[in-house]
């Protein structure tokens, strides 16, 4: 929803929600790959372990609370959020970091590999609900929701 490249609310912002969503889409292959890697060959005998190994309930929420906080941070300064996200380096540099980088990480390191994948997935989870909220109509676009949407732009 950071992606939206204006607050015109035509079909741009349709545009950039559907490539936001294909980027999250990339980041949960990731983030799911990276954990099929940490449980090993418990995935062999029960799939089900995967699911197990994310539903760790503080990481998850501090996840899609992290989500929620990002998209605050956006819609508090629409304006600016759009055109850092209107940036391919930083779409992809976003994107590289939270699907490659941070399960780089946590497979590196065992002991917080189950924290770090299950808050990734959490973020994944409160991401994928505001969209779908606003793609639904049942949340405003975020750059609305401070009354800011009309922030004159500046060059």
């Amino acid at each position: 929803m950071a992606g939206d490249d204006s607050g015109r609310g035509d079909d741009h912002d349709g545009l950039s929600r559907r490539r936001d969503a294909g980027l999250a889409a990339v980041t949960a292959v990731g983030v799911l790959a990276a954990t099929t890697v940490a449980v090993g060959d418990a995935t062999e005998a029960d799939p089900g372990v995967v699911v197990a190994f994310l539903a760790r309930p503080v990481p998850l929420a501090a996840g899609v609370a992290g989500a929620v906080l990002l998209e605050l941070g956006f819609a508090l300064a629409p304006r600016h959020g759009r055109a850092l996200w209107r940036r391919r380096s930083v779409r992809l540099a976003g994107t590289a970091t939270v699907a490659v980088g941070l399960p780089a990480v946590a497979l590196a390191r065992p002991a917080v590999a189950g924290s770090v994948l299950a808050a990734l997935s959490g973020g994944l989870v409160g991401y994928a609900a505001l969209l779908a909220g606003v793609a639904t109509g049942v949340l405003p676009s975020p750059e609305t929701w401070f009354g800011r949407d009309r922030e004159p732009e500046t060059e």
